[in-house]
C-alpha cells in the first residue's frame, strides 16, 4: 500500500509470505580407478524433506515538511521458521522486531550537497543489536564529487551454522555469536560528456569485523572446539569437517578501487572496473582479509573487491553443504533505510535528482 496522506506526509506498507518445501536425494557414483566408468551408485537422503517459511511485513512513514530536512521513520516485522531433514535441523523458528529512522538534508540546507544519519534496532531471539549509518556526497563542480560514508552492521549466523549435524558437512554451533563490523568508505568521482557520456569513480574502503564466523577443526584441547563435550551424543565420524566458532581476533578488510562507466547514447554501454580475483576464492581471502594486528604490515593492492553485504569475503567462508533453508529464505532488502533482518548493514541513500 502507497498512501499520500497530505503534500508532506507518505505512507508505505508491505506485506509477503514466502513457503518453499522441496526434497532432497544424495546420489554417490562408484568410479572405477583408471577408466573413470561408473560402476554402482549409492543412494543416501532419498526423498528428504527441507524447506522453510518465512512472512512480514514492513511499514514506512516518509514526512518532507519543508526546511533543511525530511525524515524516515518506520517498523519491520519477520517472521521465519524451517527445517531440514538432511543436515538435522529440527524445526526453528525467529522472530525479529526491529525499528528504524533516518534524518535527511535537502537542498533547502546545501545547495551542492546531501547528507543521512539512520539508525536502526532489532530484537530478536536471543539477539539484540542496534547499528548507524551517516553517509554524505557533496559535488564541486557539475563534473566533479565527492562521498563518504560510516557505519556499523551485523550478520546473523545461518540455521546451518547454528544447528547442522551432518558427516560430510561442518557441524552447527548453537554457541557462536553474530559477526559485527565498522565499514568505512570514501570516494571521488566525476561524470562528463564528450559525445559518449563518461562517468568514473575512484573508492577506498575498510571493515573491521569482530565474531568473525569460520570452521575449524575440531580440537579437545581448545574448549571453543572440543566437538566431544559439544556434541557428547553425536558419533566421533561426524567430527571429521570441523566446527562452526567465532574467530577471537579482530579482522580488517581494506581494498581500493577504480571504476568508469561509458554511455554511447544509443543503447550500449560500457563498463570497466579494475581487475578483482574471485572473492570467494583462497587467495582472495588471503590478500584482502586478515587479523587486524597486522594490518600495519599488510599488503594493500588496488585490486578491487566489494566488501560487505553484497560478496561473503569478508565475512567468513564454508566447506560444507550451503542449501539450508536459512540460507534459501533470507531477504535483502529494497528500501533505501531499511535493513534486511538477517544481513543488518543499514544503506542509507538520498537520490539528488
Amino acid at each position: 500500500m502507497d498512501y499520500q496522506a497530505t503534500d508532506w506526509a507518505q505512507f508505505l506498507v508491505k506485506g509477503y509470505w514466502h513457503d518453499w518445501d522441496s526434497t532432497y536425494t544424495t546420489v554417490r557414483n562408484t568410479v572405477q580407478p583408471g577408466t573413470g566408468a561408473i560402476t554402482g551408485q549409492t543412494i543416501s537422503d532419498l526423498n528428504t524433506y527441507w524447506g522453510f517459511e518465512d512472512k512480514g511485513i514492513n511499514a514506512l512513514a516518509k514526512l518532507t515538511p519543508g526546511g533543511p530536512f525530511e525524515y524516515v521513520i518506520g517498523y519491520d516485522f519477520q517472521q521465519y521458521s524451517g527445517k531440514d531433514d538432511v543436515l538435522l535441523i529440527a524445526e526453528q523458528e525467529e522472530e525479529v522486531n526491529a525499528f528504524f529512522g533516518q534524518i535527511r538534508s535537502t537542498d533547502d540546507l546545501i545547495k551542492n550537497g546531501s547528507f543521512a544519519l539512520g539508525v536502526r534496532h532489532n530484537e530478536s531471539s536471543g539477539s539484540n543489536k542496534t547499528v548507524w549509518n551517516a553517509s554524505g556526497r557533496y559535488d564541486f563542480t557539475s563534473w566533479l564529487y565527492a562521498q563518504a560514508n560510516a557505519g556499523t552492521s551485523f550478520l546473523l549466523p545461518t540455521a546451518e551454522q547454528l544447528y547442522a549435524i551432518d558427516p560430510f558437512s561442518t557441524l552447527g554451533n548453537p554457541n557462536i555469536e553474530a559477526e559485527e563490523a565498522e565499514n568505512y568508505n570514501v570516494g571521488l568521482g566525476g561524470e562528463f560528456g564528450m559525445g559518449p557520456a563518461f562517468a568514473w569513480q575512484v573508492t577506498y574502503f575498510t571493515r573491521d569485523i569482530d565474531n568473525r564466523i569460520q570452521f575449524a577443526d575440531c580440537d579437545a584441547s581448545v574448549a571453543a572446539t572440543d566437538c566431544a563435550t559439544l556434541f557428547p551424543n553425536l558419533d566421533p565420524s561426524y567430527f571429521n569437517e570441523g566446527v562452526y566458532v567465532n574467530l577471537p581476533e579482530r579482522w580488517k578488510c581494506a581494498a581500493s578501487e577504480l571504476s568508469g562507466t561509458v554511455d554511447f547514447n544509443n543503447g550500449f554501454s560500457a563498463i570497466a572496473i579494475t581487475p578483482t580475483p574471485n572473492p570467494m576464492s583462497k587467495a582472495a581471502r588471503s590478500m584482502f582479509v586478515f587479523p587486524a594486528a597486522t594490518a600495519k604490515s599488510a599488503p594493500l593492492t588496488r585490486l578491487s573487491l566489494e566488501c560487505g553485504a553484497r560478496t561473503p569475503a569478508c565475512s567468513g567462508s564454508a566447506k560444507s553443504k550451503t542449501r539450508s533453508p536459512a540460507s534459501a529464505g533470507s531477504r535483502t532488502a529494497t528500501m533505501s533505510s531499511q535493513i534486511s533482518p538477517r544481513t543488518s548493514s543499514l544503506t542509507l541513500i538520498r537520490s539528488t535528482s
